[in-house]
């Protein structure tokens, strides 16, 4: 696979991803909003959403564009806590399109971001254990 279409793959992945975060933050303020009680605490988490799903979205553009690297990496590590399993290799993708660094450099950024996704999906999976234990 070469370079470019490793960009363009990491793009298509951030784009999928900010446009879940778009339709999760949206849906849940929307229902929030129309439930007739309004409580900020819950309003936060989804506006925060919403602005990970256009951070994600801008990366994912400027990624099958092939304009602005630091934009599309950005994009794709905002995109790991929600979907992991986009976020995840779009960011290697990224990383691996870039033709100017060496290989040092390369595994260095490979590992602080399969690092951060290690400790995503330990979160994820003790919330679900959480959410298992307290179904009984």
């Amino acid at each position: 696979m070469e370079r470019s279409s490793r960009q363009k793959l990491a793009g298509v992945l951030e784009i999928v991803a900010g446009i879940l975060y778009l339709f999760y933050g949206f849906t849940t303020l929307i229902s929030d909003l129309t439930s007739g009680t309004i409580e900020m605490w819950l309003v936060f988490p989804q506006a925060w959403m919403v602005i990970l799903g256009i951070l994600a979205l801008a990366g994912g553009v400027s990624a099958t564009q092939g304009k602005s690297y630091g934009l599309a990496l950005t994009g794709a590590l905002l995109a790991i806590p929600l979907p992991p399993f986009l976020g995840i290799p779009a960011s290697i993708l990224l990383v691996w399109a870039r033709g100017d660094w060496s290989e040092g450099k390369r595994r260095l950024t490979i590992g602080i971001i399969i690092g951060a996704s290690v400790m995503v999906l330990t979160f994820w999976v003790l919330l679900a254990v959480m959410a298992g234990l307290n179904a009984f």
